[in-house]
């Protein structure tokens, strides 16, 4: 499924680990963003990460992002609109009540009616008609469309017990009154800002956890996060800045892990409102967007040096990119050449477009959910300079930003940096029917279409590409789906990043593919 993946090796930077060891059985660390604790509310990879400790989905991911069996053991297609699960048996809720088919059906009704959320997790389930309980055990799950891809998403959806969860909000998730779930581990207690403390599950159904307490204390500020790691204050940190990486690698009593993600970050221009809000002419005055020009939005990525992004803003911790997967994943399309760098060629690709002097734009990002990602906007900012924008730069927290990019409400930017993880089906089929699919909430197709990208010919073709059952020609018809959006430059690829895990020594830690980083990554070192 992913090529490349199950050859990639999770690299330990120091040469050689301590003798002391990790004595205690308590586990501190240092994370970047509060956790949702309700795991239907704000579809984000960090949100997934702390989920996992309390809850379990019908289908897991390994490090590598292959399928294996969660709160499902087996799963076969009953025909081309119908899978049936085997439910595992004997798990319990971490109150003792049994997990059921109940708890499956009434979480999959849950996850698309949380009020107010501001990312949706029902684009995971976008083909899933409706759940047939069979018994207690057994489920059928029928689709409005042949869906071959259906299981992978589905390791993003997170049971919930239904008799603690039912009208409870998600303010009663934070307090912990309806965060119970089948998970290795239980929660204890949350205090906004400062830390959630989780216990050891007991009586898991999987492999008990070693660490009979782990403590998430939150530390958005980067170098903040690395100081304590080492000082000595916290075991773990993930996504360290880049610039700081070495001096975890040199440190005495710290190492470093890491290995290339699936996420690709990339540029979105607006390019389908004329009137854009963010978009003005030289002189401040309103004009039409023009960024609904191909030949300027080709002239955009001209200007950004890829290189210099990868080897002075990641310091080497990321990989140039040409389109929107990752190399090895279903759907890269090995024929697509890199993205030029010629400023020269793209002032006069404006000239031509009738825009020799540029025009004023602000490019929005979040400072504190990808790697570098203010400095990022502030690089792209100054290298669009160059060919005669008027650029300003806006960062802002993340739970700022994201609810002002809701393509469901509005999307308040014209021109965006962003993200995509694509391990959940190791394909590019999630990306290609979600960020540039016409939005379409009842069929949730496009929920992340905030270039405002309309295309019936793209739609029919990536709807044709995630249905097809036969495996080649499902890759064929995704290259070709990539290769038509690149063309057409809607979004403008930057990189693809990594992940990078930071321990004491004495531990060792299993970075995934898919930047998850969870306590259960975490062992001692034998």
């Amino acid at each position: 499924m992913i090529k490349r993946l199950l050859a990639a090796a999770c690299v330990a930077v120091t040469a050689a680990f301590a003798t002391v060891g990790a004595e205690a059985d308590e586990l501190v660390i240092g994370a970047r963003a509060d956790p949702a604790i309700d795991p239907h509310f704000q579809w984000l990879t960090t949100n997934v990460a702390y989920s996992q400790h309390i809850f379990d989905p019908l289908v897991k991911k390994d490090a590598n992002a292959q399928w294996v069996p969660g709160l499902a053991v087996e799963w076969k297609p009953i025909d081309d609109l119908t899978w049936e699960m085997s439910l595992r048996k004997g798990v319990k809720f971490h109150d003792g009540t049994p997990f059921t088919a109940d708890d499956v059906i009434f979480s999959f009704d849950r996850l698309s009616n949380v009020p107010n959320n501001p990312n949706p997790y029902g684009a995971n389930v976008r083909s899933v008609k409706n759940l047939e309980k069979i018994d207690d055990h057994t489920i059928r799950i029928h689709t409005t469309q042949t869906d071959p891809l259906m299981l992978g998403p589905l390791s993003n959806i997170f049971i919930v017990s239904k008799k603690a969860a039912e009208n409870a909000t998600t303010d009663d998730f934070r307090k912990g009154t309806a965060a119970i779930g089948t998970g290795p581990y239980k929660f204890v207690e949350y205090t906004p800002g400062a830390e959630l403390v989780l216990e050891r599950n007991e009586n898991y159904w999987g492999e008990v956890e070693p660490w009979s307490e782990v403590t998430f204390k939150i530390i958005p500020n980067d170098q903040a996060r690395v100081a304590a790691l080492l000082s000595g204050d916290i075991d773990v940190i993930d996504f360290p800045p880049p610039t700081e990486v070495k001096a975890i690698e040199n440190h005495a009593d710290t190492l470093v892990f890491k290995r290339p993600s699936d996420r690709v970050i990339y540029l979105i221009p607006d390019v389908g409102r004329e009137d854009s809000p963010f978009v003005t002419g030289k002189d401040g005055s309103k004009i039409r967007n023009p960024m609904m020009d191909r030949r300027v939005r080709l002239a955009m990525s001209l200007a950004l040096n890829r290189d210099a992004i990868v080897s002075r803003v990641m310091d080497g911790l990321a990989e140039k990119a040409n389109q929107f997967v990752p190399k090895g994943f279903i759907g890269f399309n090995p024929e697509l050449p890199e993205l030029e760098y010629d400023p020269e060629k793209a002032r006069a690709l404006l000239a031509e477009a009738g825009y020799p002097d540029g025009f004023g734009l602000t490019i929005h990002c979040s400072n504190n959910r990808y790697v570098n990602d203010a400095k990022l906007c502030e690089v792209v900012g100054q290298m669009l300079t160059r060919i005669g924008l008027d650029m300003k730069v806006e960062t802002m927290p993340k739970n700022v930003f994201f609810p002002k990019i809701a393509t469901y409400k509005k999307v308040h930017f014209s021109f965006i940096l962003v993200g995509w993880g694509n391990a959940s089906t190791g394909t590019a089929g999630p990306f290609l029917t979600s960020i540039f699919h016409t939005p379409d909430r009842e069929r949730r197709m496009g929920h992340g279409n905030r270039a405002h990208f309309h295309d019936p010919s793209y739609d029919e073709m990536t709807e044709a590409a995630v249905r097809e059952l036969d495996p080649d020609l499902r890759e064929k018809k995704m290259q070709n789906a990539m290769a038509y959006i690149v063309d057409k430059m809607i979004g403008i690829p930057l990189h693809t990043q990594f992940v990078v895990i930071g321990t004491r020594k004495g531990l060792v830690a299993t970075p995934r593919v898919d930047e998850t980083t969870t306590a259960m990554s975490i062992r001692r070192q034998d």
